[in-house]
């Protein structure tokens, strides 16, 4: 492949990025301009700073940013969904399905995968914290904001941030960085490099040295599980059970990097093991894709 082609094919890999992250700012400015619109009508009376003070309220809202979040997913579902269909072949995967995997071995991979990687990030971020506390005030206001805290939050904002957090926001993602980005560049380069780009692209995604940190690791992960599977539903479905598995049991998670420095190395050891051995079984479900 001559240079420049490598090259444009390097610099179509940062398109997908930039493209989602325009979605994501104009659907939150879209909504902000809804909210103000809101704010205005139901104005009666007061100061100019009471005003901007309502105004405020309704957009710094869990309610406001689940919304924003879950409206943002499926439009990216929709478009990237749309693009990465548009564009397979030049892209050269080889699936965007689970058919011809034998079932057993997937799952049993993923759930090792999900819970051991789960367990591994828990264990990072808690040491993150404890160097870079600032760090952990960024996140932990993060997930606050976005409905992944601990307070309580109407019922409408729960089901939003599930269906994002844990299904549509996933989709969204691998489609993206592991589907359309990784899916240009690998051409452009050797995989280990261009592997590397988009999970540092998919790291600094997430806009918080802490939750970027972790997002590194696994970008790697399911960047390396998707070029050797050839199906980007494979890491959809490890990134949408990782999800899952720290919305459903984060509080259990979290006590297991707190049981004393004996235990919580074991839990640590048996949580990385887990990761290991569950990537061959995920490629024991198919024979591994040929480069087209």
């Amino acid at each position: 492949m001559k240079k420049k082609s490598r090259l444009k094919r390097f610099m179509l890999g940062f398109v997908p990025v930039l493209a989602v992250i325009a979605l994501q700012e104009a659907v939150s400015i879209f909504g902000a301009e809804i909210q103000f619109l809101r704010a205005i009508i139901h104005y009666r009376s007061g100061s100019l700073e009471q005003f901007l003070d309502d105004f405020q309220k309704m957009v710094m809202n869990v309610e406001f940013n689940a919304t924003v979040l879950l409206i943002y997913s499926i439009l990216g579902v929709i478009l990237f969904g749309w693009w990465f269909h548009k564009k397979r072949s030049e892209l050269s995967w080889r699936s965007m399905s689970l058919k011809g995997f034998k079932r057993n071995p997937l799952i049993l991979g993923v759930i090792l995968f999900a819970i051991g990687s789960q367990v591994v990030c828990t264990f990072l971020t808690e040491a993150l914290g404890i160097l870079y506390p600032e760090w952990l005030v960024v996140y932990e206001q993060l997930m606050q904001n976005a409905g992944f805290g601990s307070g309580h939050i109407s019922t409408f904002s729960a089901v939003a941030t599930l269906l994002y957090g844990c299904i549509i926001g996933p989709v969204t993602e691998e489609l993206v960085f592991r589907g359309i980005s990784l899916g240009y560049m690998k051409k452009a380069g050797t995989f280990f490099s261009v592997n590397i780009v988009q999970a540092l692209l998919f790291a600094g995604f997430h806009l918080n040295m802490l939750q970027a940190s972790y997002a590194f690791l696994l970008g790697i992960l399911l960047g390396y599980i998707a070029y050797k599977t050839g199906s980007v539903m494979v890491t959809i479905l490890l990134h949408i059970t990782f999800n899952t598995t720290s919305f459903l049991f984060g509080d259990v998670i979290n006590m297991a990097t707190k049981q004393g420095a004996m235990l919580s190395a074991v839990i640590l050891i048996g949580a990385m093991m887990a990761v290991y051995f569950s990537i061959p079984l995920i490629f024991a479900s198919k024979p591994i894709a040929k480069e087209k």
